[in-house]
This record gives C-alpha cells, structure tokens and sequence, in this order.
C-alpha cells in the first residue's frame, strides 16, 4: 500500500512539475513566435519602403527634378546602403550636371582680381579647365642675393604656383545690409581643378603674379557643373 501511495505521489509530482513548465515555457514559445512574425512584417515594410521611394525617384527624374530625384536615392542609400541600383542612378544624376550646365569665360590677364558674373554654389561641386598661353614678364632689378623672403610680395598668394590661374568666391551682399561682404580664400585653377565651394558667391578670377611684373594675353576656362550667371555683382 505504501508503495502504491509513493507511486501515486510521484506521479502527482511529475503532473505538477508538467504543468508549471507549460506555464511558463508556452508564453516564451509564442512570444519568440510573436517577434519573429513581427521582425517578418517588419522586413517587408521596409522593402516595401525601399521599393516606393525608387519609383519616386525615377518618376522626379522623368518630369526633370533631378535634385529631388537625387535626395530621394540618398534617403535610400541611408536605409540601405549596398543597394546598387540607387547608387548608380545616383552616380549617373551626379555626373550629368556636368553635361547639362556649362560656361565659359575669357581671362584677360593684365587685370587683377576680375568678376566672372558667374555664381557658385555652397557644396554644389563644378569643374573648370583653362587652355591657352600668356606673357608673364617680371621687370624688378635684382641683385645676387636674389628676393628677399622675409617681406614677400603681397600680391602673391602663398601656396599657389606664381603665375598660376587662381580663383575666389565674393558673397553677393544681402539686402538692407552695410557691410561689404567679405571674399572667400584663393584657390588654384591652373589647367584643371574641381571645386565644391565652402560658401556661395560671384567667382573672381586673375593670375598670381607679383608687383612689378607685366603681363599680355588671355586664357579661356570652361566650368561645367553648378554654375549660373549672375544677375547681379558686388
């Protein structure tokens, strides 16, 4: 009898010992279950997220709005990154800019610090190439010890070839405003250069040769890429 009873409470045992693992196991099951199904919802929306914004994408180039079309494939190259499609539309958007929008300006260069009537763009890139040839002709006396270099020429930039072609950006001044707006820094031109400008602004063009020197002719540059005729000048 007493091993029937031992039995019987073994048994009970095991039935409760079944019943409190299905208690709390079951739940863990069907939450693991929950957040799958959930994480599967999940993944599709946000190809279909994807899918949606490349279709805006190619319909704002379609009706001409590149630059939408252009914040569109980066919104998804946020998203995902390895996405090829986006990243040559993209590549491709980027590049035609250079194809679509070009001007080009003559540089007398016996003048200083010249306007182009040319406006650039803040971080919108352009590229310029110069051809041709010029008379650069210094006509200062010079003794055996050569230039001196503690008082160097202020016309020359430091940094840029001497006789090269350089650049700088003027902000247009802006309305009910005194002050004069303050140049950008010099940069280098020479045959071939790409920018993306730091601010925007009217371009002024010379080339960087010291005082006491003459110079004859002209050179030809062409920019592609970001750039507009000014309707207005400082």
């Amino acid at each position: 009898m007493l091993h029937v009873t031992h039995f019987i409470m073994r048994a009970l045992m095991m039935v409760l010992a079944f019943s409190l693992c299905s208690i709390w196991v079951g739940p863990v099951f069907a939450q693991s279950s929950s957040v799958k199904q959930l994480d599967r919802e999940a993944e599709k929306a946000r190809m279909d997220y994807l899918k949606q914004l490349g279709k805006l994408a190619k319909q704002y180039e379609e009706a001409g709005d590149t630059e939408r079309s252009k914040t569109v494939l980066r919104q998804i190259l946020n998203l995902a990154p390895d996405v090829e499609e986006a990243k040559s539309m993209l590549k491709e958007l980027e590049e035609r800019v250079f194809e679509e929008q070009t001007e080009q300006i003559e540089v007398d260069v016996t003048q200083s610090w010249s306007p182009t009537g040319l406006m650039l763009e803040k971080d919108k890139p352009v590229r310029l190439k110069a051809e041709g040839t010029y008379k650069f002709i210094v006509n200062s006396s010079v003794g055996p010890d050569g230039f001196p270099t503690s008082d160097l020429d202020r016309n020359l930039v430091p940094g840029i070839n001497t006789g090269a072609l350089m650049g700088l950006i003027v902000e247009l001044p802006k309305p009910n405003k005194e002050q004069k707006p303050k140049p950008g820094t010099p940069f280098l031109i020479g045959a071939e250069s790409e920018l993306t400008p730091e601010i925007s602004g009217l371009l002024y063009v010379r080339v960087n040769v010291p005082t006491g020197s003459s110079s004859n002719g002209k050179l030809k540059v062409k920019l592609s890429g970001h750039v507009t005729r000014a309707t207005a000048s400082p």
